[in-house]
């Protein structure tokens, strides 16, 4: 019986660790989705189903634009950051409109499916000294 190695071009090659830089530190993401969508993301924005206490919730966080430098995006979340909290228990899944970039779908385990319209006023002086977070309110719950 002989034994092989199948040849391929990918065997010596290992990954590195990102830069610091490029990640966003802060996130806490839930326990409770394991297959799932955890993080959706439309033109403008991206969801995460987070970890939260007393019911389902997910953040809703702006996505640098390519007119603002990366530099200019805050890389550790705020303590409070806007939050979308209808949910009376975990959030499974979200999904972006394909059609406009503020719609968003989510879905949880308490068998409700919500729809949330984000307004970019929500996110004026994003990362910045003073900045209040608002949560959301779905539009069609």
């Amino acid at each position: 019986m002989s034994r092989f190695v199948r040849a391929s071009k990918y065997r010596h090659v290992f990954g590195q660790p990102s830069k610091k830089e490029h990640g966003i530190e802060n996130v806490k993401v839930t326990n409770s989705a394991w297959d799932t969508n955890i993080i959706s993301a439309s033109g403008q924005y991206i969801s995460v189903n987070w970890n939260a206490s007393g019911g389902g919730a997910f953040a809703i966080l702006p996505l640098p634009s390519p007119f603002q430098p990366i530099s200019g995006f805050p890389h550790k979340l705020p303590d409070t950051i806007p939050m979308a909290r209808s949910h009376t228990a975990p959030v499974l899944d979200t999904d972006w409109s394909p059609h406009n970039d503020s719609i968003v779908a989510s879905g949880g385990e308490d068998g409700k499916v919500m729809i949330w319209k984000v307004e970019p006023s929500m996110f004026e002086n994003w990362g910045q000294e003073g900045w209040v977070a608002e949560d959301f309110d779905p539009v069609l719950p």
